[in-house]
């Protein structure tokens, strides 16, 4: 919810092989990361493409003439990346809000809990780490050696991983992924997040 940690890929930048793919899942919601990404990847020359469940949002994104696909992150995973043979260089995952406590009961939540339900959605903090655990699983066959893997909206809580990959970086973090960048340990602040990187030859 309105982090901007996407930008970091312009640090990592000379990192990227040529024709690197980026992925994200969890389309714009007004703080502009699908815009980034899209003129980030003509400018270097690399493939970008972006995915969300709401039509809203895949509306937005193909009316500026983005790659966008509308579904869930997992049905991308699992049906549609493999048809295109490629690998994933970098991939952003900020789907499915997590509520954190101070905003919680707040209007704006349930906005997006009514909005999540007319999707056949239920939105809640369990669905938000299962989803993120769920594409994180899948996306470990396309995601190549030094590639990496950004999660918004993750921190620390009393020494335990929390928010939306509370339960992906552990997942990784024992499947030989190593912490490159993250924020500060703060449950109640917005721009959260932790990126990690892909040791495996």
């Amino acid at each position: 919810m309105g982090a901007e940690a996407y930008n970091l890929i312009e640090k990592y930048k000379s990192e990227l092989p040529n024709n690197s793919v980026i992925v994200e899942i969890g389309s714009t919601r007004g703080e502009f990361s699908s815009e980034y990404f899209d003129n980030f990847a003509k400018q270097n020359n690399h493939t970008f493409y972006t995915v969300d469940v709401d039509p809203n949002q895949y509306n937005y994104c193909k009316n500026k003439s983005i790659n966008a696909f509308n579904c869930t992150g997992e049905t991308f995973l699992k049906e549609i990346f493999p048809e295109f043979k490629q690998s994933i260089n970098f991939l952003y995952l900020d789907n499915f809000d997590f509520i954190y406590k101070h905003i919680e009961g707040s209007a704006m939540v349930y906005d997006q809990i009514q909005r999540y339900n007319s999707l056949n959605l239920t939105m809640n903090n369990t669905n938000s780490q299962k989803t993120h655990l769920e594409q994180t699983q899948e996306s470990l066959k396309y995601l190549e050696f030094g590639s990496f893997i950004l999660f918004d909206d993750t921190f620390i809580n009393n020494e335990v991983w929390d928010g939306k990959g509370g339960t992906a970086v552990p997942y990784l973090l024992n499947n030989n992924f190593s912490i490159v960048e993250k924020s500060h340990n703060n449950a109640n602040v917005w721009e959260s997040y932790v990126m990690l990187r892909n040791n495996n030859e």
